[in-house]
């Protein structure tokens, strides 16, 4: 009888254990605003990359440390404070993301997103970001999630990538 009850009580722990890990990471994610600091893509994943528009995309975003993020948005300047995109993770599921340049919106979206487990974030928001995203905490204020199948949508195509963001203060 005593084992069963240690069994119990252990699997038990192990159980809120896991629940509270996963309850961190969702309010460490709705507890800031986040700005995407780069996209980066396996071009090998790519479906139709030797097509004019995605070798100009390839080509775009080699030219700038291979971040994807200059060439999905028109203007945007690395580690600037003039253009920037950014994420705002809300409870119930719900995901903004904006682009400024300056003072100006460019444009905003909404989508959705959950975490079903402490590391799987599953999103679908905007034109780039939509998949299952294995969650890597960097520091106390930079995440990376990647992902093997994200649809890119105006690409028609599903393809490796890996997103940096780190919290605005």
């Amino acid at each position: 009888m005593k084992l069963n009850t240690k069994i119990i009580i252990a699997a038990t722990l192990l159980l809120f254990t896991i629940s509270a890990c996963r309850k961190i990471q969702e309010d460490n994610l709705i507890k800031g605003l986040w700005q995407v600091e780069s996209i980066s893509i396996d071009t090998s994943t790519m479906l139709n990359r030797n097509t004019t528009f995605v070798r100009n995309l390839i080509d775009t975003a080699n030219a700038r440390n291979g971040n994807y993020l200059n060439a999905f948005l028109d203007g945007y300047t690395a580690n600037s404070s003039n253009a920037y995109y950014r994420i705002d993770y809300q409870r119930d599921g719900i995901v903004f993301t904006y682009y400024n340049i300056g003072d100006s919106n460019v444009y905003s979206t909404i989508g959705k997103w959950e975490l079903p487990k402490n590391n799987l974030l599953i999103q679908k928001v905007d034109k780039f970001l939509d998949g299952q995203f294995t969650i890597k905490q960097l520091n106390t204020t930079s995440y990376s999630y990647k992902s093997t199948n994200n649809y890119i949508k105006f690409l028609d195509d599903t393809v490796s990538l890996e997103v940096k963001i780190k919290k605005v203060p």
